[in-house]
């Protein structure tokens, strides 16, 4: 009897840690993924919470004439030690950020002036099908 409460005990525990895994991973998504059908490009390592995240269509900004400046800082958040940092500990950070910043370079005026930074940023992550189009508006 008593053999087959502890059984009993260690299943049960096995049974909840799994249930704690499957939910901790469904919570909590890193790497390459979707949202809803779209391709998300976050930097490596990053955590996606699909529950807290809104998506935003940026794509009518771009027919609206506004007085934003053509020469912008994509990595005014970071600072030069932070981006010693990326060059040398986190280079697939670093692979992201100058991926990033190379795409942004190959936009064109119209787009830096209807788009502010953080908004080309969302762009970048987030909206796969705009990021594409905008190399070509």
């Amino acid at each position: 009897m008593k053999k087959k409460v502890s059984k009993g005990i260690v299943q049960l525990c096995c049974a909840i840690f799994t249930l704690f895994v499957c939910a901790t991973a469904a919570a909590q998504q890193t790497g390459k993924f979707t949202y809803q059908g779209k391709e998300v490009n976050l930097p490596p390592d990053a955590v996606f919470r699909p529950k807290f995240f809104k998506f935003i269509d940026y794509s009518e900004k771009l027919n609206t004439v506004n007085n934003q400046s053509v020469n912008k800082n994509f990595m005014a958040e970071f600072s030069e030690e932070d981006i010693q940092k990326f060059e040398t500990i986190y280079q697939e950070d670093y692979t992201y950020y100058q991926e990033a910043v190379t795409y942004f370079n190959k936009l064109s005026d119209k787009v830096n002036r209807a788009l502010t930074v953080k908004q080309l940023w969302y762009i970048y992550m987030y909206d796969q099908e705009l990021k594409n189009k905008l190399l070509y508006f």
